[in-house]
């Protein structure tokens, strides 16, 4: 199974770019809220590819509704992380049959 090109979340289409260790020296996946693009490390592979895709994903998921918790996440609960996450989780699985194809195969 292929690693889809673009997965929606929310309103938004992103597109999922691969670049190189030397593109992204501190990082092995980043979400680009400004130019739509979930990035990976070309390097990636297998188990450590579907999880970093994963995570870059919720990072996707609570962007919209959680900015300000980042600024203050002592304040931050479990409660609050799961309604925050669930229903823009919901969607992706929903809307990207491929991204669910490819995580769970």
């Amino acid at each position: 199974m292929r690693l889809p090109g673009k997965i929606k979340v929310g309103p938004h289409e992103y597109s999922v770019v691969r670049k190189t260790e030397e593109e992204m020296p501190d990082a092995l996946g980043c979400s680009r809220f400004d130019t739509l693009e979930l990035c990976l490390r070309k390097q990636l592979r297998g188990s450590k590819l579907k999880e970093t895709f994963l995570h870059e994903i919720l990072h996707l998921c609570t962007y919209p509704s959680f900015t300000g918790a980042y600024d203050e996440p002592e304040k931050l609960t479990s409660e609050d992380f799961v309604n925050a996450v669930a229903p823009l989780l919901l969607q992706v699985l929903q809307e990207n049959p491929k991204l669910v194809e490819y995580l769970t195969k």
